[in-house]
């Protein structure tokens, strides 16, 4: 799978449900900017603790079909997770399949979508995502790009879900989890740090003009609100 037809479909997506402010404002990020992310590692000795996820929603892999609906109408989500589901889309258009969903069993609506990537499931994904999972060892693994519709936050279905995946992983032999955590998103952070994560560095993600570069530095974040 080639590189260009899928930024261009994530383009041309953004345009049309997004708006030229968004196509520009991602286009600004990309050529020139800087964020800060925490790296969290979370070590799987043992099965961990069952998920326990309020009553009405079920966990389960994601079928092709749930996958297309949820990233398929973005209209009902506010701007900001509209790009988050765009950009969802294109990693699952790039070969990134292996993913999971939290249903609303009445209705049958997806309240809750997330990845899991390991070594083996990245070798399926375009050159340039698998890029970003080459360092993954055999028996490690990431927890990635997850998105929970508006209508169904603040019920913890994150927080289960992601102790739903961690008991996947552990079953497929991955004895480490990693996380990159925007140092901003205190809620995930949180959430992280309640499973068992721990901030291992601090890494500052540059871009300019194409190129990308890294700097990460071992030890603690500052506090919320100190920068």
């Amino acid at each position: 799978m080639s590189r260009a037809p899928g930024k261009l479909r994530f383009a041309l997506a953004l345009l049309r449900e997004a708006g030229v402010l968004a196509l520009f404002g991602e286009f600004i990020r990309r050529l020139a900017g800087r964020r800060t992310l925490l790296l969290l590692n979370l070590d799987l000795d043992t099965p961990p603790d069952p998920a326990r996820f309020p009553p009405g929603f079920a966990f389960g892999p994601a079928t092709p079909e749930e996958v297309r609906s949820t990233l398929a109408d973005t209209s009902a989500e506010p701007r900001h997770a509209r790009l988050l589901l765009l950009m969802r889309r294109y990693f699952h258009e790039s070969g990134l399949t292996d993913c999971y969903v939290v249903r609303h069993v009445a209705s049958g609506d997806v309240c809750h979508i997330r990845w899991l990537v390991t070594r083996e499931s990245a070798t399926r994904a375009s050159p340039e995502l698998a890029r970003r999972f080459a360092t993954l060892a055999d028996d490690e693994g990431r927890a990635e790009y997850t998105f929970t519709a508006t209508r169904f936050r603040h019920q913890g279905l994150a927080a289960a879900a992601g102790q739903a995946v961690l008991g996947v992983a552990f079953e497929r032999g991955v004895r480490r989890m990693i996380a990159h955590v925007d140092r901003r998103n205190l809620a995930s952070l949180a959430t992280a740090k309640r499973q068992g994560y721990r901030v291992t560095a601090v890494i500052v993600e540059s871009r300019f003009l194409g190129y990308q570069w890294q700097r990460v530095r071992p030890g603690r974040p500052a506090p919320a609100g100190r920068r």
